[in-house]
């Protein structure tokens, strides 16, 4: 994961493992949000965030938030 403490900005990437294929894609997370998926960079497959993830995306939002 990449963020800088306490920010979230447009950069910051969260690897996420293709069921298909194993290989961890560092994917935007505000694209993961705006979408609720991302293209496998190991075998093209996409990968679809399903409620929970996305919920997870928005926990995650929050906490990092909190350490400003």
């Amino acid at each position: 994961m990449s963020f800088i403490k306490g920010t979230w900005n447009d950069k910051a990437t969260l690897p996420i493992k293709c069921p298909e294929c194993g290989h961890a894609t560092d994917e935007l997370i505000s694209k993961l949000q705006d979408t609720g998926q991302c293209i496998c960079a190991g075998c093209g497959k996409t990968i679809v965030i399903t409620g929970d993830g996305l919920a997870a995306l928005k926990a995650l939002k929050e906490t990092i938030t909190k350490f400003k």
